[in-house]
């Protein structure tokens, strides 16, 4: 018995991990309010930057890239459309991700071909009021976000490097995936090229003369293993496949910048890895660890229930680097969760995931583990998807189970990667109570509550952070359904969600990213709605109607 409850305290993590916030009472954050404004159609909205001014709002979609600037009323108007086509490109790629220049004069896109294993990506900037071009280059392969330095004078892309799969014919009769999609074929060849970052810089404040430079993530990048660190998570999560050539397992994806450095996230690997733009150096590639989470894990559970506490690796695809009131550089992440193949999909070369119950038949669980009963049941713990090798022992198989991404915002040191403070279940708690029928639902089937609660949750998916009223606000989009939530981070250690949005009932589904926009003396939040094909404006509300307002001195 003594054994047993070890096993369990081990597993659920009940002691609070290291790096995370002091005992101390918190400070309560004042919530804010939201009011809508305007909604423009722009299909497959997936990137949105503004000018720090407000001048433009630029997004990337389907049909490439389009701006617009803000009218007097809060509206968006349109400015220029840019076709992949006309920034260069050839047949088939699409634009990624778009940010405006600190200065606000210009726009750089990354743009990927249709098979962004096999050919290296672009990055073109343009200028942000007329989407003139004025410089292209090529990346690494498969380029994602990008982030300025601070002076304007270039900017940081994380490369992804995504794979391809060259497959034979599905036999006949062969079932279909796990996740209903038609039957694949057998792998014949997987091609995965290697995540890089590239530095681009204009010299003299010149785009006639650029310095470009792409610098390959290696395996001599990451950090070495801490001692003790299994428990919590602190090394680096490689894929066995790629155990010998672990390059090939980093596909760097949300990246920022403060002063000469760069981070770059490293969301399947839960790491970040730390750049010098003037020395163009890769430093260490340092594991984000995994803390306890409360969280919904089962679609079969009946209904909401925001209940089982477990530890999560955050999983971060998008960050932000500032520093607070005292000069201190802080780093915030929103924790996506990365899933990249399904243990019972045998046509994905990434078997890295799969619900717990599916490990217990196939007798991948420690054997205390496989005798609690939380994991047998698919409506408690059995149904949620964990690593497949993450928190293993040897020769016992799976102790320790992770979720795949945290379903929040956290804040950490920006130094020493110390944790602070993390918002917890609050974005689940908040969707869940304001629309509980398209709670953790998908964006493509938002009637059907639940569904990802076995997965990723709400998902956030974007940080962009301001300073306003002497606060420091962090604005996340996230995918399921679609929405917004704004965290306070004044103070460091007290990371508390202050107002969310939930935008699925007007058509805001699978939310990619939002940005602030600078609105005279207020600010807007632009949102980008992947699935619903639009851009929404809200007006933030710094005093919303149910919290007192100051009244002015007589």
């Amino acid at each position: 018995m003594i054994l047993f409850s070890c096993v369990w305290a081990c597993f659920l993590a009940i002691a609070q991990p290291g790096g995370g916030a002091g005992p101390e009472a918190a400070p309560v954050a004042t919530p804010v309010g939201f009011e809508r404004m305007h909604q423009v159609e722009w299909a497959g909205a997936r990137s949105i930057s503004a000018a720090p001014n407000g001048a433009v709002v630029v997004a990337t979609g389907d049909e490439g890239v389009r701006a617009w600037r803000v009218l007097p009323t809060g509206e968006l108007e349109e400015r220029w459309t840019a076709s992949p086509e006309r920034l260069g490109a050839g047949e088939g790629w699409r634009t990624v991700c778009v940010a405006v220049s600190p200065n606000a004069r210009h726009a750089a896109v990354t743009m990927r071909p249709a098979e962004p294993w096999a050919e290296a990506g672009r990055v073109v900037v343009v200028e942000s009021a007329s989407g003139r071009v004025v410089w292209s280059g090529t990346t690494g392969y498969g380029p994602r976000e990008l982030a300025w330095l601070e002076n304007s004078s270039g900017f940081v892309v994380a490369d992804e490097g995504p794979f391809g799969v060259e497959r034979g014919e599905a036999p006949e009769g062969a079932e279909p995936s796990p996740d209903g999609s038609p039957a694949q074929g057998p792998i014949l060849s997987v091609i995965d090229p290697p995540g890089s970052v590239t530095l681009v810089r204009a010299a003299r404040g010149s785009w006639d003369d650029v310095d470009r430079t792409t610098l390959p993530l290696s395996n001599e990048h990451i950090e070495p293993e801490r001692p003790g660190a299994g428990p919590s998570g602190r090394i680096v999560r490689l894929h066995p496949m790629n155990a010998v050539v672990p390059e090939l397992d980093m596909e760097p994806a949300g990246v920022a910048t403060l002063g000469r450095i760069a981070y770059v996230l490293l969301p399947a690997n839960n790491a970040v890895v730390s750049v010098d733009v003037i020395a163009k150096t890769i430093g260490s590639i340092r594991p984000l660890g995994s803390f306890v989470q409360t969280l919904d894990a089962s679609s079969d559970d009946g209904g909401i229930r925001i209940d089982k506490r477990l530890r999560a690796m955050p999983m971060p695809t998008a960050l932000a680097l500032f520093r607070d009131a005292s000069g201190r550089a802080i780093m915030a992440t929103a924790n996506t969760g990365s899933l990249r193949g399904d243990l019972r999909d045998p046509g994905h070369p990434f078997q890295d995931h799969a619900p717990l119950l599916e490990l217990l038949e196939q007798d991948f669980l420690a054997e205390v583990l496989a005798n609690i009963p939380a994991v047998r049941d698919p409506a408690d713990l059995g149904s949620l998807r964990v690593c497949t090798f993450f928190g293993t022992e040897r020769e016992q198989g799976l102790l320790r189970p992770h979720a795949l991404g945290a379903r929040s915002v956290t804040a950490w040191d920006g130094t020493s990667l110390e944790r602070y403070s993390d918002t917890g279940s609050a974005f689940e708690q908040a969707i869940a109570e304001q629309d509980p029928a398209r709670f953790n639902a998908f964006p493509e089937d938002p009637e059907t509550p639940d569904a990802s609660s076995t997965t990723t949750g709400p998902q956030p998916t974007s940080i962009d952070v301001i300073s306003v009223g002497g606060r420091l606000l962090a604005l996340s989009a996230f995918r399921n359904p679609g929405g917004f939530g704004v965290t306070d981070l004044t103070v460091r250690s007290a990371a508390r969600l202050v107002g969310l949005k939930v935008t699925a009932a007007e058509g805001g589904l699978g939310s990619a990213d939002a940005a602030w926009v600078r609105w005279g003396g207020s600010w807007l939040i632009a949102t980008a709605h992947e699935t619903g094909g639009f851009v929404t404006v809200h007006l933030l509300d710094m005093a919303p109607a149910d919290e007192p307002r100051e009244e002015p001195e007589d």
